[in-house]
């Protein structure tokens, strides 16, 4: 099947204006918990500490699971610089970047179009890319170094700065960087790859180490606050006894050993064509197994599944779909829809799966290639399936943000009169507004550092914390089930002691922060902001994008 020589220009043409509509709706979007990374580049430029809390007597905590996003930050504080502009700058680099390498593909231009599609008509792909998480970096990271493994049999120079930046982008990354090392060297078989592997990993380790020393943990605070002894299917496993688990283990081992024996066998152009279910494998393992045993806060339009399979569809067409590549392809593809499949299920994607999966399988070779295209598709759209219920939400969030937690920061901010701590339970833009001045304790856990560490210090709530910031909720007013363990307690003591209530900063209609000062501390400002945030915040989503549309928060600098 041949694209008519007019046809793939007006189809990139219309792909290009759905996607600059789409960036338009979702560009002003920007996670509150964005904020957490980019607070650490403010304080080293405002006093020379890489903390959290930037004062001297403030214990060291390592709120951020990306050290990539978070070094960037240090650039717009350099400059003066909103933060939320740069990485938007920086996201809208992201897009062209993936925009021209598919282009200079030299596969056919339906594979192009793909590509291409996979991302400018999809709003999920537009919400990641302007988040301020490092979610589109992730998946982009993850599909380079095995995309160049796959045209090019070889690691490059380029796959191995994209490897490098994996590992630095998320815990997991590690895992699949030393993935894409380990098959570079099987399919390339190079002594200078081995020396460049073994000069990344020990690079890699250094900045373990070194971090785990500064901050005092092995692994970032995320990593205690986030993990869970219910591990979903697997603790379900478990307690059904040898009778299943043990056939499963059994089934593992033997697919585990085929392919080591496969592996012994084959040789290198086999081991390149596999690369796109190498992949697929290591996302469908990481998606089973790590996130699965996680808590997984901020999946948002089903981000986690997004970011881990979305690499393999890219990776599954950078090369051009012929007799020998499809059968890897579709493996990969079909791999990664049965994986997004086993936590949602849609009959009707699960059909259309399955009958593109039969044409691959038994159609001709005319069929097989555009059928092995379409899997690839809809393992892209299964990843991506959000109601417009929730991209309606998405798309009224940073203006909900800007009326509530923005607001209260900046109030708290301009209080010249106010010191001491704040304690707050939705860590994020608010402690951003408020700067070196003030620190912050997180109830939530995230920057907490006496998490999993034992009681706080009784001073953080007899002395120190002048103001609590609850996150209430009709079935917590009080905001208590929003807080750990270790930091209920001095919630608990605001209370006792008579704390006042000072405003109600209204994010939803069922999501406030309720503010609380201690007896005696002034709040200026606090009121006429919860006022602010009523009006605006107590409204359908549809009515705050409507009268907000058009406004960019993230030109504005906290």
């Amino acid at each position: 099947m041949r694209l008519h020589r007019y046809t793939a220009p007006a189809l990139f043409a219309v792909l290009t204006a759905v996607g600059a509509a789409l960036a338009l709706c979702f560009a002003p979007y920007t996670v509150d918990d964005a904020f957490i990374s980019w607070r650490y580049g403010a304080n080293l430029v405002d006093s020379g500490v890489w903390n959290w809390n930037p004062s001297a007597s403030a214990v060291r905590v390592e709120a951020y699971t990306n050290p990539l996003y978070t070094g960037l930050s240090v650039i717009p504080a350099l400059l003066g610089i909103p933060v939320e502009l740069f990485f938007k700058v920086v996201s809208a680099a992201i897009l062209v970047g993936y925009v021209v390498a598919v282009a200079r593909l030299d596969v056919p231009r339906r594979q192009r179009l793909a590509l291409c599609a996979f991302a400018l008509l999809s709003p999920v792909f537009f919400v990641h890319l302007f988040s301020g998480l490092e979610t589109v970096s992730f998946a982009l990271l993850t599909a380079a170094p095995f995309a160049l493994l796959s045209r090019h049999g070889r690691l490059t120079r380029w796959g191995q700065l994209a490897a490098l930046g994996l590992a630095l982008s998320r815990p997991e990354g590690i895992a699949l960087a030393a993935v894409a090392h380990a098959w570079g060297l099987a399919v390339g078989r190079r002594r200078r790859d081995l020396w460049l592997a073994l000069a990344a990993g020990g690079a890699l380790a250094a900045y373990w180490l070194l971090r785990a020393w500064y901050f005092g943990r092995f692994f970032p605070n995320t990593f205690y606050q986030k993990s869970t002894g219910h591990g979903g299917w697997i603790d379900s496993a478990l307690a059904a006894g040898p009778l299943v688990w043990a056939p499963a283990g059994a089934a593992v081992l033997a697919v585990a050993a085929l392919g080591g024996r496969w592996l012994l066998r084959a040789d290198r152009e086999r081991l390149r064509d596999a690369t796109p279910l190498v992949l697929a494998v290591c996302a469908a393992g990481i998606h089973l197994g790590l996130y699965q045993a996680s808590v997984l806060a901020m999946n948002y339009a089903d981000r986690f599944s997004w970011q881990i399979l979305f690499p393999v569809a890219v990776v599954a067409l950078v090369r051009p779909l012929t007799p020998r590549t499809v059968p890897w392809s579709t493996a990969a593809s079909a791999l990664a829809a049965a994986t997004a499949l086993s936590f949602e299920w849609h009959p009707a994607l699960a059909a259309v799966a399955a009958l593109v999966l039969t044409a691959v399988l038994w159609g001709g070779d005319r069929l097989r290639t555009p059928a092995a295209l379409g899997l690839a598709a809809v393992a892209v759209i299964l990843v991506s399936v959000t109601p417009p219920r929730e991209l309606t939400a998405i798309a009224a969030y940073r203006y909900r943000l800007e009326y509530a937690h923005e607001a209260l920061g900046r109030a708290v901010a301009d209080d010249k009169g106010f010191r001491g701590t704040v304690a707050i339970g939705d860590a994020g833009i608010m402690p951003f507004c408020l700067g070196a001045r003030h620190d912050v304790y997180d109830l939530r856990g995230l920057a907490d550092p006496y998490l999993g560490r034992g009681l706080l210090p009784k001073r953080l709530a007899d002395r120190d914390v002048q103001m609590v910031v609850a996150v209430g909720r009709p079935y917590d007013p009080k905001g208590l089930r929003a807080t750990t363990p270790t930091s209920l307690p001095l919630v608990k003591r605001a209370y006792a002691q008579g704390f006042v209530p000072a405003g109600r900063m209204q994010f939803t209609d069922t999501a406030w922060q309720s503010v609380l000062v201690r007896p005696g501390v002034p709040a200026p400002g606090l009121k006429r902001a919860a006022r602010l945030a009523r009006r605006e915040n107590l409204r359908p989503d549809a009515a705050v994008v409507r009268d907000h549309w058009g406004e960019l928060p993230f030109l504005k600098q906290c």
